[in-house]
């Protein structure tokens, strides 16, 4: 199976800049969006069944160091989750401002108490279009059930391919926060760490997704958001 295509620092710049222009009511929230699944290697239906609580404290604080939790996790154990990049957290302070402001997701009580931005600490950190959280659909394969948010991953692929770059997938976000994370922090972090960070089981499953193709090396890993 072909690796997911690694994205440049310039072709992200100019993602975020086309989800600025293109999104009208929906701004802030894809931008915020987009932000999140290139700067936490996340999947799509993890990403949709976030919740505040997981994003700011009562305090109304965000938490630097949070956690991907188990129920929601792909594999149903819990990892690390950074809300450290300053970036990240702007586009996603803005967007819950902009949740205040229309109501959507507010607390009755004000912030149960006065926090987490007065929104309801456990309504979804991302918003659908109809006010909810992101639709999740399971599947069955071979005796497995399977779980996914298709309208989110709809909606993050067409955020990217109205760039017009070319065959870029959520997949091209997870494998590039691998491997810019990887390669600009070699020695203070393993494969091992790298496979914790992402979910992963299997080592050898982690080292593919974090080798950066050569030919895209120096424009890709240039630092992660």
């Amino acid at each position: 199976m072909a690796k997911a295509q690694l994205v440049s620092d310039q072709q992200l710049r100019e993602i975020i800049k086309v989800a600025r222009i293109t999104s009208t009511e929906h701004a802030l929230r894809n931008v915020a969006l987009i932000f999140t699944l290139f700067a936490t290697g996340l999947t799509p239906k993890e990403i949709a069944q976030l919740e505040v609580r997981d994003y700011c404290k009562r305090s109304n604080s965000v938490i630097p160091e949070s956690v991907v939790r188990a129920e929601i996790a792909f594999n149903g154990a819990e990892r690390p989750l950074m809300w450290v990049a300053p970036k990240v957290v702007a586009a996603i302070d803005a967007y819950l401002e902009h949740r205040v402001l229309h109501g959507l997701g507010v607390s009755v009580r004000s912030g149960e108490g006065g926090g987490y931005r007065g929104l309801q600490p456990k309504s979804a950190l991302f918003l659908a279009r109809d006010g909810q959280g992101f639709s999740i659909s399971s599947s069955e394969k071979n005796g497995k059930i399977y779980s996914e948010s298709n309208s989110l991953t709809r909606l993050l692929n067409k955020v990217m391919s109205d760039s017009n770059i070319h065959g870029l997938t959520t997949a091209s976000a997870r494998r590039t926060f691998a491997a810019k994370l990887y390669q600009n922090n070699k020695g203070a972090i393993n494969i091992k760490d790298m496979a914790h960070i992402l979910g992963l089981k299997s080592l050898k499953a982690a080292k593919k997704l974090v080798e950066a193709d050569a030919v895209n090396m120096r424009d890709a890993i240039q630092g992660v958001i």
